[in-house]
């Protein structure tokens, strides 16, 4: 039984986008006691954590930093946790 360039194609994609998600995740991860929340003023896609950080500490005093994450490179602001 042969398999067709079009199976083996969507399985690569399959494959590949699995592990993208994978990937996402292990990177969204932070310390603990460390919350993030999507930047409200940073614009385009975000490359540098350092222009991130800088956006962050601008929209609020309570954000200590901001990161690059997600597959389409969004600014997440960092702060510390609140106790619920």
């Amino acid at each position: 039984m042969e398999h067709s360039p079009r199976k083996s194609n969507f399985s690569a994609a399959a494959a590949v986008v699995v592990l993208l998600v994978i990937l996402s995740a292990e990177m969204a991860s932070v310390a603990a006691g460390t919350c993030r929340h999507l930047s409200g003023s940073f614009r385009g896609y975000c490359f540098r954590n350092d222009h991130c950080a800088r956006t962050c500490r601008m929209e609020s005093n309570d954000n200590i930093g901001g990161v690059c994450l997600d597959f389409i490179s969004k600014c997440y602001c960092l702060t510390q946790c609140t106790s619920p």
